[in-house]
């Protein structure tokens, strides 16, 4: 009698691993089913990552990161955007490596594999630069110094430097936010001005030089550095003229971010701000035929 309940336990014990093998299995299979279907809408998301940037761009199979914020929240938000099995980042951008940026981007690259990052190679002896560049040497990731006119094709659109205006390679600037990679992305018939902390004489001069009137009508400008009234000029606002304006800033940040004076310059040409602040992280989902939508966590 004992061998024989002994026998009916071991048979229940394997009933039940098998049964719960069969459930995760399922539960795979339905996370894969559902971000295969996702893939048919990118994505272009503003990461709340407090006060900070950082930008997260879904084409088809590639994924994008633009800056990471100042701490490692970054990755917590990326597990929100990718699904758990996709540990490859084919493009990482630092746009300079101030904290508020760059910090986040190495985290990320301790934890995901980086095919690729670009920066504007300004000489940086900041510890976090050290760090930046000790991580991309010994995990043998390709790294490019890019200035205006340097493109990348995407599945469904092209990611196109248009800052710096010349190649700063090398070069030592007395404030880094001027060296700031700026970018222009265009994904699925819209295009997304992409501004890092780039400063309102270094906007004027990216007007001036067009770029073939890349960004003109986007559908979103990102604020300069997280709305401070020393970027957001007049004349990048009306270059792009945008559908909305997106500022990436800690709520009560220490900084009074974003100033006044640049709400009040949006407002003044009627052009909707979204923060992140307020909204949590921000996302353009653009489908197919060309429609699109914002989604936000709050």
């Amino acid at each position: 009698m004992h061998e024989q309940k002994s026998a009916q336990k071991t048979k229940l014990i394997w009933v039940l691993k098998a049964l719960s093998i069969l459930l995760i299995a399922a539960s795979v299979i339905s996370v894969m089913i559902a971000y295969s279907r996702s893939k048919k809408d990118a994505v272009v998301a503003f990461l709340d990552v407090g006060q900070g940037d950082a930008i997260y761009i879904r084409s088809s199979d590639t994924d994008i990161l633009i800056d990471g914020g100042a701490t490692a929240d970054v990755i917590e938000k990326l597990s929100k955007e990718m699904p758990f099995f996709d540990k490859t980042i084919e493009l990482m951008v630092m746009t300079h490596a101030d904290a508020d940026h760059a910090v986040g981007l190495v985290e990320v690259m301790k934890r995901y594999e980086v095919l690729k990052v670009i920066e504007s190679g300004i000489t940086c002896h900041k510890e976090l630069c050290q760090e930046w560049e000790r991580i991309i040497d010994e995990k043998g990731i390709d790294r490019e110094f890019v200035y205006a006119g340097k493109e990348y094709v995407l599945p469904e659109g092209r990611l196109t430097v248009v800052h710096p205006i010349v190649s700063h390679a090398g070069m030592t600037v007395d404030d880094m936010n001027e060296a700031s990679v700026v970018t222009c992305l265009t994904l699925r018939g819209k295009s997304f001005l992409l501004t890092g902390d780039l400063g309102v004489e270094n906007e004027r001069k990216l007007v001036e030089q067009d770029n073939g009137g890349l960004c003109m009508d986007a559908l979103a400008l990102k604020a300069g550095h997280h709305g401070s009234k020393h970027s957001s000029s007049e004349e990048i606002i009306e270059y792009t003229n945008p559908e909305y304006t997106i500022i990436s800033a800690g709520k009560d940040n220490s900084f009074g971010h974003p100033h006044y004076e640049v709400i009040t310059r949006f407002s003044e040409y009627t052009i909707p701000l979204i923060e992140t602040a307020k909204s949590g992280t921000i996302r353009f989902v653009l489908a197919e035929d060309g429609s699109y939508e914002i989604k936000t966590d709050r």
